[in-house]
């Protein structure tokens, strides 16, 4: 499955002149919003909701086309990184722990 962003909006989302993990940041926060991405992981384990399969690959591959492919590696790890970051913002403890189901 294909994502599409207009043009207008990738321009004004992305500036390719940005390490890659501003960019995999930048276009995730569009496509799922950070809001979203607070309640999710990679895997979607320990409670929390999976990052949509088909979002990863369009971000991962669109960073791997628009800049150098040796850091593509990093990726996972960035996307890792920015959800724990988001849950961690402003938060206290208790409400950095996975959605109760």
């Amino acid at each position: 499955m294909d994502i599409w962003i207009n043009k207008l909006d990738l321009e004004d989302t992305v500036d390719r002149s940005s390490k890659p993990s501003d960019i995999t940041r930048k276009l995730l926060a569009y496509f799922v919003g950070e809001e979203n991405l607070k309640t999710m992981s990679l895997s979607g384990k320990g409670g929390w909701k999976p990052i949509p399969g088909d979002t990863l690959k369009a971000v991962k591959s669109f960073v791997k086309e628009n800049s150098d492919g040796n850091e593509i590696e990093n990726f996972y790890r960035w996307v890792t990184k920015y959800c724990n970051r988001l849950r961690a913002t402003g938060k206290s403890p208790d409400e950095t722990e996975p959605p109760q189901q």
